[in-house]
């Protein structure tokens, strides 16, 4: 919504305008993901799936609804390899008769499918030759400890110097129903994790514009300006002349990282704000650079580490002061804060005087 005299806070995106013979395909690839949803307010959240996609091999989502959820991964999908056949799969969740949600059903062929699924889009974009495709593969409605069992029965999160490594050009999503981030994230899926928050529905059930085959350039670009180490986050954004910047603005927020896992929690700021920026240095969250990378710690301080420090350290944040402390710099992590301070308030109240009667 533009308003006279009022500063939009989204952006329009810039590069939806802009040509450049060099980032042509991105911003191909970047308008069509745009387009894709005819509600204003699910684009910023389009654009934090896209960074996201590229700062990590997994990105789970997160929403009340997972069939909002699975319709923001069908429009990444589209727009990055659109209808390229074999390099999509979506695994869907079966509930069992005990209610809970088992992710791999136990009837012969179909279990093999669904076992193998993964491992097929693995192999396929480890083979050589496949570096410039992109492989997307979902995995509907899972918990985390289902999503961590089926990631290490291939070794797929291991540390260890032997087997093939993780290709980087397989995009893993992981759709957990929730409100809020799962309360049993381990530090090993942390390091390889992000989150995407899923509001508000991206648009209809139905999409209503005409099939497209996107060009198979778009993929390679979006994989040739991935970046996912920390260092070659931290060159980027040296070479954009914003690391002075980014460390003044974490300034504020350093205690959180004397807490459990800092270090992942901070690379993971790093280096998602470095994919926030096209290798030109056009933001993708904002106008300006700064703006652009306030946008980008501001939406992991929010989704990814504020809700991971309360998992993990509980009680260990006075959620009050550091609302006060983020104000002002990042309104969606001093949202998320007051928000968790509210929380504890209840939760005191509750201790003190007990479960409400019948009678009140």
């Amino acid at each position: 919504m533009t308003v006279q005299g009022r500063k939009q806070r989204f952006s329009p995106l810039p590069w939806l305008r802009r040509t450049s013979e060099t980032e042509e395909a991105e911003r191909e690839l970047l308008r069509e993901l745009i387009l894709s949803s005819p509600w204003g307010i699910a684009h910023e959240t389009l654009i934090h799936y896209y960074i996201s996609a590229k700062s990590w091999p997994v990105t789970l989502l997160v929403g009340a609804q997972a069939v909002d959820c699975r319709r923001c991964f069908d429009f990444l999908a589209r727009a990055i390899a659109g209808c390229c056949e074999g390099q999509v799969c979506v695994l869907s969740a079966r509930p069992s008769g005990d209610g809970r949600i088992r992710s791999l059903p136990p009837d012969g062929i179909r279990e093999r499918y669904y076992r193998m699924g993964l491992l097929d889009l693995w192999a396929e974009a480890n083979t050589p030759g496949n570096e410039g495709r992109a492989y997307l593969v979902c995995l509907d409605d899972v918990t985390t400890p289902e999503l961590l069992a089926y990631l290490h029965a291939w070794g797929l999160l291991r540390t260890e110097d032997y087997g093939p490594p993780w290709p980087p050009n397989l995009l893993l999503s992981a759709i957990v129903p929730s409100v809020e981030l799962p309360q049993d994230i381990a530090p090993g899926l942390l390091a390889r994790l992000g989150v995407v928050e899923i509001p508000v529905s991206p648009g209809p059930a139905e999409d209503t514009r005409s099939p497209r085959c996107p060009p198979v350039g778009w993929q390679r670009a979006m994989l040739r300006t991935m970046v996912r180490e920390p260092a070659a986050a931290a060159q980027r954004l040296d070479s954009l002349r914003l690391l002075p910047a980014l460390r003044r603005l974490l300034s504020s927020t350093r205690p959180l990282y004397s807490l459990a896992e800092g270090d992942i929690l901070e690379a993971g700021i790093v280096v998602y704000a470095a994919n926030s920026f096209a290798v030109d240095g056009q933001g993708l969250l904002d106008l300006s650079p700064e703006g652009n990378l306030r946008e980008a710690i501001d939406l992991q301080l929010a989704q990814r580490v504020l809700p991971y420090l309360k998992m993990r350290c509980p009680g260990a944040l006075d959620w009050a002061e550091w609302a006060e402390r983020l104000a002002g710099l990042f309104p969606r992590a001093r949202t998320r804060a007051y928000r968790f301070h509210l929380e504890a308030l209840r939760a005191e109240r509750s201790e003190a005087y007990g479960p409400p009667s019948a009678h009140t």
